[in-house]
């Protein structure tokens, strides 16, 4: 059977976290890093998160995680 991968070009070492969705970053010019540890993928834009938290889904119902 072939599979699907998925990899972020974007970045040098691309990961998802599984174990949460992943939060719509209100519009703000500077952020304190403790704001932002532990959020992999930064985006105020409503239409990327979703997209983004699609794909996790996809992810989890795959490999029968979610």
């Amino acid at each position: 059977m072939e599979k699907n991968i998925y990899y972020s070009d974007a970045v040098f070492f691309p990961f998802l976290t599984l174990d949460r969705e992943i939060p719509l970053l209100e519009k703000k010019e500077n952020y304190r890093f403790n704001e932002l540890n532990g959020i992999e993928f930064l985006s105020d834009s409503e239409r990327i998160i979703e997209q983004a938290n699609k794909l996790r889904k996809k992810i989890l119902d795959y490999y029968s995680l979610g």
